[in-house]
């Protein structure tokens, strides 16, 4: 099985160094930049003290890959419309794509490409982040669970493929209820770490700001339920606590977005949860206040 990692960020950092130490054929679609240079002078590398770095083929241009049998996606979900239309010139006649990217919508946009039998969408809760020298750490452990956007294809290939990388990886027939518990936490946690600029631990660091996160998951479990997809709000809150333990020194992506100076993936979480909801007539205050302000803080990337 030949496999491109489209977007080389931490997870696809983490995702093709762990697919190429098993042996797996492995190479990268990457942008142009130093994360590009870096994939060819070294390597994709994953500093957890166990992998190696591991030599793979990473180029800008799709015709200079060979083209595979599966492409994972883990762009920002406000690069899906870019790369969708060249995922076609990554694959074989028979090929597929898995998206572990964060948000809502992602699946629904490559199927528009691909045909939705070729598409499966997952939630990877593994935690990564890139340091200040470009080195990715694995920052938590977690697993990766997919399905289908419509059924007729096996998956199960893909499924032995990260397991044998030592990720721990489940293939499921309906993903809808994985994707939208991934979604609540990140709703939860990302925006109050991106506006307070701090770790993921200190967010629930005080009751204002733990009230804050609940209020963002409690929203985000009554959309779910919504649009049909049942979430204990419960479980949902002790998951998020869970996750803010395990991720406490982390920072989140979507601060290291906003410290950079980079758009973030707002739109795709908050803004999915707003626009559902709007449809439904649900009420959002705390979603919608940090969404706005989030927005607030893109508006001066632009």
């Amino acid at each position: 099985m030949r496999i491109t990692v489209v977007g080389c960020g931490a997870i696809g950092t983490l995702l093709a160094s762990k697919l190429a130490s098993v042996g797996l054929s492995v190479q990268v679609f990457q942008r142009p930049g130093a994360t590009l240079d870096r994939i060819r002078s070294v390597g994709v590398a994953l500093w957890d003290g166990e992998t190696a770095p591991c030599p793979v083929r990473a180029e800008d241009d799709p015709s200079r890959l060979d083209r595979s049998d599966i492409a994972i996606v883990t762009v920002k979900a406000f690069s899906t419309d870019e790369v969708a239309p060249v995922l076609p010139e990554l694959l074989l006649p028979d090929g597929a794509v898995l998206t572990v990217q964060n948000g809502l919508g992602n699946g629904e946009k490559l199927s528009q490409v691909l045909g939705g039998v070729n598409v499966a969408v997952g939630a990877c809760t593994y935690g990564a982040y890139r340091d200040d020298r470009g080195e990715v750490h694995l920052g938590g452990l977690g697993e990766i669970v997919f399905g289908p956007v419509e059924r007729g294809r096996d998956w199960r290939p893909l499924e032995d493929a990260l397991n044998r990388s030592g990720l721990s990886a489940r293939a499921v027939d309906d993903p809808a209820p994985v994707l939208w518990g991934k979604l609540a936490v990140n709703a939860a946690i990302n925006p109050v770490a991106a506006l307070i600029r701090r770790e993921n631990g200190c967010v629930l660091s005080s009751d204002g700001l733990a009230d804050l996160c609940r209020s963002l998951a409690m929203e985000a479990c009554s959309v779910a339920r919504s649009v049909g997809v049942s979430l204990d709000s419960q479980v949902m809150w002790d998951r998020v606590r869970a996750v803010v333990r395990s991720t406490s020194k982390n920072t989140c992506s979507m601060l290291q977005d906003v410290l950079a100076g980079r758009p973030t993936e707002i739109e795709a979480i908050s803004g999915e949860i707003l626009r559902l909801g709007e449809i439904d007539g649900i009420s959002l205050p705390a979603t919608e206040t940090v969404y706005r302000l989030v927005k607030g803080l893109e508006s001066k990337v632009v």
